[in-house]
């Protein structure tokens, strides 16, 4: 009874993580919601973020460089280089009712940044410090922990977030909280 009341939560939480995690590759205004709202997910107002970078095999990235800077009007300086880039996005953190913090970031084709679709996947994963300002997409700044390193990685299951202990980063304590739909930041003046 116990292993069915856990596969049921486990579905619900996916289902809700879902519906309420912004999905950058379905409209243009999801694009928009992280470009004018992840610069404040952390705590410190660096606008700086660790997170994993992530390529869902039930949210296929068709995203295209054209259609992400076509969303923020290309107000990102890379999208006059379009060619030098790739689509990305990273969860820094996800909570239970409000889904995944996602950011969607332009990557340079040379750094052969290697997503994965199973975030808590140490083995796959690949984990990013990236810059994030008002009105961009996100920069990758430096790749922090390839896939096999354990610098930083996936702490909790779909409730949980990206922890760097030597770096002195932890999801939990550095993001502020958020209600996904285009970030609706907790305690933060808008």
């Amino acid at each position: 009874m116990k292993k069915i009341y856990i596969v049921v939560m486990l579905v619900v939480m996916s289902m809700l993580g879902g519906c309420a995690a912004i999905s950058p590759n379905k409209t243009p205004s999801q694009i928009t919601g992280t470009s004018d709202f992840a610069y404040r997910l952390a705590k410190n107002d660096s606008g700086i973020l660790y997170g994993v970078v992530i390529n869902s095999p039930l949210n296929k990235d068709i995203t295209t460089v054209k259609f992400a800077c076509d969303a923020i009007h290309n107000s990102d300086e890379r999208c006059s280089h379009q060619d030098n880039y790739v689509v990305g996005k990273i969860y820094p953190r996800s909570q239970f009712i409000d889904g995944f913090a996602t950011v969607v970031i332009l990557m340079q084709k040379d750094k052969e940044i290697q997503a994965c679709w199973n975030f808590a996947s140490k083995e796959y994963c690949t984990y990013v410090k990236v810059q994030t300002e008002k009105g961009k997409l996100g920069t990758v700044l430096e790749i922090v922990s390839r896939p096999g390193e354990e610098i930083c990685f996936w702490r909790g299951g779909l409730v949980g977030g990206v922890v760097c202990p030597s770096l002195g980063w932890d999801s939990a304590k550095e993001i502020r909280g958020f209600s996904a739909p285009g970030y609706a930041l907790k305690g933060v003046d808008k």
